[in-house]
C-alpha cells in the first residue's frame, strides 16, 4: 500500500512544485536562487516525489534553506550535507523500513 501524504505534507510539496514552476519560468531573483541551485532543488524534489517515505540530500546551502523555509525537516549529516524529509512522520516511516 502506498503511503499517503497528509494535508500539511501535501501543501509543502505543492509549494515547492509551484516555486519550481515559477523559477523555470525565469523568476530566479524572486527566490534568490542561481540556475545551479534550481537544478539541485528540482533533483531533490524529484527524489521526494519518487518515494515520499525516503529522504533526499543536498550539499547546497541555498537548497537547504529553501526547503527549511517551506517547512521540511532538514538534518545535518556527518558528510557535510543535509538530509531533507517531507516531515518527521516521513522520517519515522523511512527509519521503520
Amino acid at each position: 500500500m502506498a503511503t499517503q501524504l497528509n494535508k500539511t505534507e501535501t501543501a509543502r510539496m505543492m509549494k515547492v512544485k509551484s516555486a519550481l514552476s515559477d523559477m523555470f519560468d525565469g523568476h530566479l531573483t524572486k527566490y534568490g536562487m542561481t540556475p545551479f541551485e534550481v537544478k539541485d532543488l528540482a533533483l531533490c524534489y524529484n527524489g521526494l516525489v519518487h518515494d515520499v517515505t525516503h529522504s533526499t540530500d543536498t550539499g547546497i546551502l541555498g537548497v537547504k534553506n529553501f526547503f527549511e523555509k517551506c517547512g521540511f525537516l532538514v538534518e545535518d549529516t556527518s558528510a557535510g550535507s543535509w538530509d531533507i524529509y517531507i516531515s518527521a512522520r516521513m522520517k519515522k516511516l523511512c527509519a521503520d523500513r
